[in-house]
């Protein structure tokens, strides 16, 4: 699902490199556009980094510590593309009828990954869903939950 970016280290301050502070993010997390990925240590400021798209986090390729160079490679996200669309619809209808299991394996089949990293990404989905669209739901989040949990 979706194609391979690889993340880089723009160019942010005027040194020659700069140090990562800390990661945010672990594979196989689902993080959304503007979601924070790293800290930076600047030679004047700590920055956030923030992802450029909403995808899948493939793999971290840095470490804290580790002092990077401007378009060094930071991280490997799997990103949507409008091919996806179809599979988000199907991924939706089953969070919207309540379906966690087919959700959970709807994401799993789509974004090639194992229970914990579509257990993230249904989290994620499921609460964007229920601020965009909270009358569609078949239950109610309590409901929706005891599912799981109950």
């Amino acid at each position: 699902m979706g194609h391979r970016l690889t993340i880089r280290l723009p160019v942010i301050s005027l040194g020659d490199s700069v140090t990562i502070r800390s990661v945010l993010v672990r594979v196989r997390e689902f993080v959304r556009c503007g979601q924070p990925l790293f800290e930076l240590d600047t030679d004047k400021a700590i920055v956030e980094m923030p992802s450029p798209a909403d995808g899948v986090v493939e793999a971290v390729l840095v470490a804290v510590g580790h002092s990077v160079n401007y378009n060094s490679p930071l991280l490997m996200l799997r990103v949507a593309t409008d091919q996806d669309d179809e599979q988000w619809v199907a991924i939706d209808e089953r969070i919207l009828e309540c379906d966690i299991l087919g959700a959970l394996k709807a994401i799993c089949s789509a974004y090639e990954c194992g229970l914990n990293g579509a257990k993230g990404i249904h989290i994620v989905r499921y609460r964007h869903l229920r601020e965009q669209r909270p009358t569609e739901f078949a239950c109610s989040d309590e409901q929706y939950w005891a599912g799981v949990y109950g």
